[in-house]
Parts: C-alpha cells; sequence; structure tokens
C-alpha cells in the first residue's frame, strides 16, 4: 500500500511541472532577435572592409549576398502585404515601394564599389532601415 501511494505521489508530482512549463511558454512571448537586420548589417560592415583592404573577389562575393539579402526581403515583403489588411496593407505598401527603389538605385552602385562606397553604404543603411 505505502508502494502504491508513493508511486502515485511521484507520477503526479512529476507531471505538474511540464503542465506548468507548457502554459508558461504558451502565454510568454518571445522576442526573437531580427536575424535580417543584424546579417544585413554585419555584410555592410564586411563590404567597406573588404574594398578598404582593395579585395575585388570579397567585395564581389559579398555585394552578391547583399543583393540575395535585399531580393529575399523584397519577396518577403510582397507575401506580408498579401496577408495584411487597413493601414498595415499601407504601410507595407509603403516599405515595399522604399525597398524597390533603393534596390533600384543600389544595383548600379554596385558594379563599382570602390568608386560608389560611401553612395553604396548610405543606399544599403537605409535599406537596412526597411528591414
Amino acid at each position: 500500500m505505502k508502494r502504491l501511494m508513493i508511486a502515485c505521489s511521484f507520477v503526479l508530482f512529476s507531471a505538474v511541472p511540464v503542465v506548468a512549463q507548457n502554459v508558461a511558454n504558451a502565454d510568454t512571448k518571445v522576442a526573437m532577435p531580427d536575424y535580417n537586420k543584424r546579417l544585413f548589417a554585419s555584410k555592410i560592415n564586411e563590404l567597406s572592409a573588404y574594398a578598404t583592404r582593395n579585395s575585388p573577389e570579397l567585395v564581389k562575393k559579398t555585394m552578391l549576398q547583399l543583393n540575395s539579402l535585399m531580393n529575399e526581403s523584397v519577396a518577403l515583403s510582397k507575401r506580408k502585404i498579401d496577408v495584411l489588411s487597413g493601414p498595415e496593407k499601407a504601410a507595407g505598401k509603403k516599405r515595399l515601394e522604399v525597398q524597390n527603389k533603393l534596390y533600384t538605385e543600389i544595383k548600379p552602385l554596385s558594379e563599382d564599389v570602390s568608386k560608389n562606397l560611401s553612395k553604396l553604404q548610405e543606399k544599403l543603411k537605409a535599406f537596412e532601415a526597411t528591414l
């Protein structure tokens, strides 16, 4: 009898923390770091460092990565617009327009990074602000 009571209490008390843990996870909002924004900022810093060191291969590689990140961001903004409604949708459309405008301004500057570095950094940081 004593063993049965010990076993029952063990099962009961081992299940309570699991239930409490699941409830806490559902109620708590977890702030996730904005990974894309940080990655984009680090790539801008890499680009300027490589341009300063006069490493054309690394500059080209980093610029391709930045272009890829910008394309992904524009695509994500387009998908978000489809889900949103009302004033949020209008804000999303405005963000998409700004991103498209900046992307078209960045594209020609990226062909000669060493010559256009300051303008390119300015436009890339403006694009980063839209993320």
